[in-house]
């Protein structure tokens, strides 16, 4: 089995860590708001933009585990085209994460669920 450099390893773990914790965060408010307020045209809108977030972290966390699978068995070490992958997804990935968590805080922000 081919490993990642460890840093690269731990980057690629804690960006799925943070990924799997908007899907939670986000659905979570999507339960409260529907909880307190069921469903109606003002709170479609938010479930929507909450169905966003939660789709876009969910594709992100399975393309990183399909890298890592990917990664894993080649052999006897991982390509530099593969490295080259992960690298520019976890770059992207880094630079949208700020926006995707303001936008659920955001949405917890106008609902008052802090």
């Amino acid at each position: 089995m081919a490993e990642l450099p460890q840093d690269t390893a731990e980057i690629v773990w804690s960006l799925k860590r943070e990924l799997l914790s908007f899907v939670n965060d986000a659905t979570a408010a999507e339960f409260a708001i529907f909880e307190l307020f069921g469903e109606n045209e003002l709170t479609m809108v938010i479930f929507d933009e909450l169905s966003s977030v939660k789709q876009k972290a969910s594709d992100w966390f399975e393309r990183l585990s399909s890298l890592q699978l990917r990664s894993a068995d080649s052999q006897p070490m991982v390509s530099s085209d593969m490295l080259y992958l992960i690298e520019r997804s976890v770059a992207h990935i880094q630079a949208n994460l700020p926006a995707m968590g303001q936008s659920i805080q955001e949405v917890k922000q106008e609902w008052n669920l802090q």
